[in-house]
């Protein structure tokens, strides 16, 4: 290693940062073989069947295909994506310009551009034009004109013009039938307009008896085209593709797209303006499509399900294969999202019903889905409670997703959905269970449902934003011939795959068997008539397509996609439950492999390794300072309406804006050279340190302390706690003690407060060497700065009751003002001294802001340690880069979340949010608990806008009692912005639920809800208060207090997160506020109403500690401060016995409690930083969040 250092060419600048993250130590049917197997749920620490082993069910699923690695190889070469974009920007014009022109085109040749833009996937591009044209065609005399020529372009011209939902006669063909109405013989020998008349037969309606023969007489013709030999080989091919595929009506849009572009330049004449910008939208497209599949499995492996429940199937990319399928509009990302999540969790729950569920536990999940009630989990086993958790948070997410952005409530529906699915399932499971095999249509009616077409299709029907009507949503809930026939599709085209494998291991129920048993056909036969069934569900959903319909043309389109990818992954095998490499193929035709391009003096071959990405989206903490002013605001909530119409009079706040734009979190450029050489410096001081630590029993005792003072103060402890705790213990040791007590004041303090910070008990008689006669500390050891220092900053260490350490305390502080007094002081002593007294002692510091502050001046100290400040600095900065990636994330939560845009009267505090939840846990390794208490801190602050500033009384009741129930049905009865609210916090603290559980197999949510409802019903007191101009006593408004600062949700929350131990006692202790959580909540609670009393009583506010206790009193506000200040010093007293005393709590829970009062200290240190910053706040946060520290590193 190089010894000589450069100033940096890393300064750690907002512009280049280092990231060290150390995280914490049915689909319908499937086949199923009948092996008994033991089957052990993989769910973390979740109990193995309480101990009974039950025989159950093994599918012998073979493991995911994906690795997802394709996801992350893409390296865009930014100056190829810029011209690949203007490249297809100009083809896009030129083709726009056609389409504005082609009223002067040849309607033949209008029709083939049309259906060339369409199987080559860049119809979405021009839809309001192509539905201008065919508007035209469809007029009369084009009809006329058109419909007795050739066959070729009567067919296109039917099926083009049914296709875009124009009606058109079958008619039109009579022109190409004799007297008895078939075809005429001759027009078999036209390739082209057969080829044609095949695909028009598939738009057929039932009752068309002339399509039904053209299709036979078709597709006759086509195989007979094919067994001539003096056919070119080519159209032989052509042709069988036709005949051996799916119809084009039945395809889905992508497959299609990517077919047709790859045998476009077969066709003569092509367009050659119209395939290069297809093949460029098509690979933009994808790379749109892989940045979702990327996000989705980041979403799926954070839900744990593929590797908690080892029974079921991880069909992740084919789950998102589906909902591409059933929507493949780019601009619908959002819908594909949600829908991949649907499918995802279909599998999963398919697979506990098929495989893994006994039908008692079938029962249980059953009721539970169907009560919709998250209270349901306390009588499910560990695996169910898993995924009915992941099941309810999910379809929650999406309800509140979608209230947020279309004011729709769409639970009851989405609810009904799931519940019909799964009481399809059991009736499926029971037919497995009792070997019943029950009629064709009994069957088919349950199986409509079982498939899960109803489910993907009444999601898709809100995500998508279709247009709520009461026939709509009744057609919708009640399975309209439009769901069915889809979803008879669906259901028919899975048993046509899979049926064959499952009679082989004697399954009962699926349509060929139940057919086969019914009529005592053949499989054959079974098959046969299946195939017919498939085809009039097609019959019904084109009718839906042409005439007037309950559904908007969009939904029929999305209704028939999902009867095409259902078609598709079954055509060949079971593509969903058993892929095989045919499936992986054509999934990745889609996903996976671009196509290559060339542009224009570019050699640009867009390969895996350089894609383009182009993502076109759709059109309180405590109380806070409130100003009485009447004003009339408006919840602006996307089409929520306003108050019902009514205006009510509200309060304003007037609360500033959010301080915060959170560029400085994208503006890191990380140089992972320099990354990498700070990171081994990093490392080598670490051990360097460890080392010492290791050989410390060799050191002066004095100098081990502050030693270990110095890595505490430095924001280094962390690193080495086994070695302190060992160092600790031994120096705790009597004689030790007793040997380290008669030295220096200096080392005396020191010992007291180090060993106490420690949890180490150690009396306060340490002191009494210092003591004159009768009992106080001796006059002269005032003039010693150091000592004085030491003493001062060990008295906050005091317990009740410990006189001599109050003593300390006021003769300490009262010889430290007479040090900075004195003329002949030094200044930099002058400035120490000062620094201590006018800041939060040490022990009272958030862990980041000391470790801050003590890094800029720790070179001041002499002697200092250069190596524990090298060090210091350089795991600040990393651990800065880890806080900033965190608040990253938490800040897209929070623009998802949309409280902040929708809700103009609340508080936008993210950042505010983050710091607190860094002041309550700073250990780097503790980043989720971090996260999620952030989430806890931002709603705490809207909500208390809705009890202080925005809501009524009315409301509020209404709205206490929606989260005392814990109901998602409440939102019923709520205004719009409180659904908007209480659908927040129920879906985040639920999700927060989830994941303990799915971690620590803990059910803590009847915990946390407690915790809210309490939270809720203090907001409402002081509601009341407030509105009738209360000022109850002290003792009431604490006792309030303590509960509405929501330091009681901040540690409750912070308990679960962080894995306590959850004994009876704890768990008592935690929900009845033990004397821990009433004395870190205190100091929440009064250093807030110290910050904001003043502004507060200027605007006539009656309820906080300072009027109360004047009021009761008749003292003066000084008083009144003097007194809470003191209330304040009882609660620290308290904790510090806590720390040092055996506990309930462990002790690191224990520095939880005392780091919430910290962070509120400093919060409120010099105002409201929370409701109000100024500038002073935002420096500070800066200097933890944004500002790195400089430093030298090796070269």
């Amino acid at each position: 290693m190089a010894s000589e250092l450069i100033s940096l060419p890393y300064a750690l600048s907002t512009t280049q940062t280092v990231v060290v993250v150390k995280h914490r130590n049915h689909f319908g049917r499937k086949t199923v073989t009948h092996a008994t197997a033991k089957i052990h749920v993989i769910c973390g620490s979740i109990k193995k069947e309480d101990a009974q082993l039950i025989g159950r069910r093994s599918a012998n699923y073979q493991p995911n295909l994906w690795t997802y690695e394709f996801l992350h190889q893409s390296h865009h070469n930014h100056h190829v994506v810029d011209r690949v974009e203007e490249r297809a920007r100009k083809l896009e014009e030129k083709v726009l310009y056609m389409m504005m022109n082609s009223s002067d085109m040849e309607p033949l040749n209008l029709l083939e551009l049309i259906d060339d833009l369409h199987r080559l996937g860049l119809s979405y591009k021009f839809q309001n034009h192509i539905n201008s044209a065919l508007s035209r065609i469809h007029s009369s005399q084009y009809m006329h004109l058109h419909t007795h020529k050739t066959l070729h372009a009567t067919a296109l011209l039917f099926r083009i013009l049914r296709q875009h939902a124009f009606h058109v006669s079958q008619d039109v063909f009579e022109s190409f039938t004799d007297d008895e109405k078939n075809f005429k013989p001759e027009i078999g020998n036209d390739v082209q307009g057969m080829l044609s008349l095949y695909e028009a037969s598939h738009l057929s309606f039932e009752g068309e008896n002339l399509c039904e023969k053209a299709k036979t007489f078709s597709a006759t013709n086509l195989m007979n085209i094919i067994s001539k030999d003096e056919t070119e080989n080519k159209v032989k091919e052509s042709t069988r593709s036709v005949l051996e595929g799916l119809p084009y009506h039945h395809s889905p849009y992508r497959v299609e797209a990517r077919r047709y572009i790859d045998t476009y330049n077969k066709k003569e004449p092509h367009n050659q303006l119209l395939l290069e910008l297809a093949k460029l939208d098509f690979n933009m497209v994808q790379s749109l499509y892989q940045q979702e599949l990327q996000q989705m499995t980041r979403w799926w492996r954070d839900m744990g399900l593929a590797s908690k429940l080892s029974f079921a199937r991880d069909r992740l990319t084919e789950s998102f294969f589906w909902s591409l399928g059933i929507v493949s509009h780019p601009n619908f990302s959002n819908c594909r999202k949600e829908l991949t999540k649907v499918a995802a969790l279909i599998t999963v729950l398919d697979d506990v019903y098929d495989v893994y569920g006994t039908l008692d536990e079938l029962e249980l999940f059953t009721d539970a889905v169907e009560r919709w009630d998250v209270n349901a989990i306390n009588n499910l086993p560990d695996y169910m409670t898993l995924c009915f958790l992941a099941l309810y948070n999910t379809i929650n997410e999406m309800v509140f997703d979608i209230f947020k952005d279309y004011a729709v409530k769409c639970i009851p529906y989405l609810k009904k959905a799931w519940c019909d699915l799964c009481k399809s399932f059991l009736q499926e499971a029971k037919w497995s269970n009792n070997k019943v095999v029950p009629r064709l249509k009994e069957y088919l009616e349950n199986g409509s449902v079982s498939c899960s077409g109803g489910v993907f299709l009444t999601h898709s029907f809100f995500l998508l934003n279709q247009e709520i009507t009461e026939p709509a949503l009744h057609s919708l809930t009640n399975y309209h011939d439009l769901l069915r026939s889809s979803s008879t599709v669906f259901r028919i085209s899975n048993d046509l795959a899979t049926s064959t494998e499952e009679m082989e291991c004697g399954e009962t129920a699926n349509s060929i068997t139940c057919y086969m048993n019914e009529t005592g056909g053949s499989e054959e036969d079974a098959r046969r008539n299946l195939r017919s069934l498939i085809d009039e569900a097609w019959k019904n959903m084109n009718r839906s397509l042409v005439m007037d319909s309950t559904f908007d043309k969009s939904f029929i389109e999305v209704a028939m996609n999902l009867a095409r990818i259902a078609q598709f992954t079954y055509q060949h095998g079971d593509g969903h439950g058993r892929p095989d490499n045919r499936s992986k193929s054509r999934i990745k035709s889609l996903l996976v492999d671009p196509i290559l391009v060339n542009l224009i003096s570019l050699p640009y071959a867009l390969s895996t390794t350089q894609r383009v990405v182009v993502v076109k989206h759709r059109n309180h903490f405590g109380r806070k300072t409130v100003t009485h002013a009447t004003a009339k605001i408006h919840v602006i909530c996307g089409s929520t309406k306003k108050d019902d119409g009514q205006l009510i009079g509200r309060r304003s706040a007037n609360y500033q804006p959010n301080l915060w734009t959170y560029e400085f979190l994208h503006q890191s450029h990380h140089n992972h050279h320099v990354v990498e050489i700070i990171e081994e410096r990093a490392k080598k001081l670490e051990e360097k340190v460890g080392h010492i630590m290791m050989n410390s029993s060799d050191m002066e005792p004095l100098s081990l302390l502050e030693f270990i003072d110095d890595l505490h103060r430095l924001g280094l402890s962390y690193k080495f706690p086994n070695h302190i705790n060992s160092a600790l213990s031994r120096i705790h040791s009597s004689q030790h003690v007793l040997h380290y007590t008669p030295k220096t004041l200096h080392a005396t303090a020191l010992l007291f407060r180090i060993l106490r910070q420690h949890s180490f008990h150690v009396s306060q008689d340490v002191f009494e060497s210092f003591n004159d006669d009768e009992g106080n500390l001796k006059a002269e050891i005032g003039n010693d700065v150091q000592g004085m220092l030491s003493l001062y900053e060990a008295s906050h260490l005091n317990f009740d009751g410990e006189n001599l350490c109050e003593k300390a305390r006021a003769f300490s502080a009262t010889n430290m003002m007479n040090i900075i007094r004195k003329e002949g002081t030094e200044n930099k002593v002058k400035e120490s001294v000062r620094r201590v007294l006018e800041g939060l002692p040490s022990h009272h510091s958030p862990y980041r802001v000391e470790a801050r502050g003590y890094i800029d001046t720790y070179h001041k100290k002499e002697p200092h340690s250069q190596l524990l400040l090298e060090l210091a600095k350089l795991d600040f900065n990393m651990v800065q880069s880890l806080h900033q990636q965190e608040l990253k994330q938490m800040a897209r939560w929070w623009r998802d979340i949309g409280l902040a845009s929708k809700l103009s009267f609340a508080r936008d505090r993210l950042t505010e949010s983050f710091f607190w939840s860094l002041g309550i846990v700073s250990h780097p390794n503790f980043s989720y608990c971090r996260k999620e208490l952030t989430k806890v801190a931002a709603l705490v602050t809207v909500l208390d806008d809705v009890y202080d500033v925005y809501g009524t009384l009315d409301e509020l009741e209404l709205f206490t009692d929606a989260v005392e129930r814990w109901d998602v049905n409440a939102i019923n009865d709520l205004p719009d912005y409180m659904t908007l609210c209480f659908l927040a916090l129920y879906n985040t603290v639920n999700e927060i639920a989830f994941d303990i559980f799915k971690d620590h197999a803990f059910k803590c949510l009847p915990h946390l809800k407690k915790a809210w409802c309490d939270l809720c019903k203090s907001f409402l007191q002081e509601a009341k208060w407030s509105n009738n101009k209360v000022v109850p006593s002290l003792k009431e408004y604490l006792e309030n207090g303590l509960v509405s600062c929501s330091g009681g949700i901040c540690l409750i929350h912070s308990f679960f997160l962080l894995n306590q131990e959850t004994s009876e006692q704890a768990l008592h202790s935690l929900i009845n506020y033990h004397e821990l959580l009433r004395s870190s909540s205190t100091i929440f609670r009064i250093s807030n109403d110290l910050a904001t009393s003043a502004e507060e009583m200027e605007c006539g506010e009656t309820a906080n500690s300072m009027t109360c206790y004047m009021n009761e009193t008749g003292d003066s506000e000084e008083g009144a401060r003097r007194y809470l200040r003191s209330v304040i010093d009882e609660a620290w007293k308290n904790m510090n016995r806590c720390l040092v005393m055996d506990s309930t709590f462990d002790k690191s829970f224990i520095e939880v409690a005392m780091n919430l009062a910290r962070i509120a200290q400093f919060t409120y240190q010099h105002g409201d930083g929370h409701g109000r910053p100024d500038n002073r706040s935002k420096g500070r946060i800066k200097s933890l969040l944004v500002d790195p520290i400089p430093v030298n590193v090796p070269t």
